[in-house]
């Protein structure tokens, strides 16, 4: 899982790149 994906999990309730 890339930093992006972290990233958008944590700031983006992951739904954006990881979901």
């Amino acid at each position: 899982m890339a930093r992006r994906e972290v990233a958008a999990m944590v700031d983006g309730g992951g739904g954006l790149t990881a979901g």
